[in-house]
């Protein structure tokens, strides 16, 4: 999902873009490593340097949130919402609000609670990682 608005305040006029990228990740949970669904959120000021996802655009903001191991299941719109929220901690309230607001016309509503019948995780991907493919 890419959001693109524009800004017209003089101090910071131009494109915003916003991309999400979803990947599995490493991380250390009580000294062992576990391979755990992520998601990041970036957003910059201007064209994209490349069309690969990240961009790694010079001056962009990313934060990243990653699923419990313990968790079955991982949402994608909930991923998304958590990095963006995390991603717009620094900006200005305004800023926020408009890319809140192309967030939500672009984004579909998720389902109401307790009917998200989605299927379970593959329990073999999720857990501590071999040894070797940590070193």
């Amino acid at each position: 999902m890419r959001l693109i608005i524009e800004d017209r305040v003089p101090a910071r006029a131009g494109t915003y873009a916003v991309h999400f990228c979803f990947h599995n990740d490493v991380i250390q949970l009580g000294g062992l490593p576990y391979e755990v669904p992520a998601c990041s959120c970036t957003i910059h000021h201007g064209p994209c340097a490349n069309p690969t996802r990240p961009c790694k655009t010079l001056g962009a903001v990313t934060a990243t949130t990653w699923c419990s191991p313990k968790e079955p299941l991982f949402i994608r719109a909930q991923g998304r919402k958590q990095a963006l929220r995390k991603a717009l901690a620094g900006f200005p309230r305004d800023l926020r609000t408009k890319l809140w607001q192309a967030y939500h016309t672009v984004s579909p509503p998720p389902p109401p609670r307790g009917q998200m019948k989605r299927p379970r995780r593959d329990r073999m991907s999720v857990g501590r990682v071999q040894a070797n493919r940590a070193a």
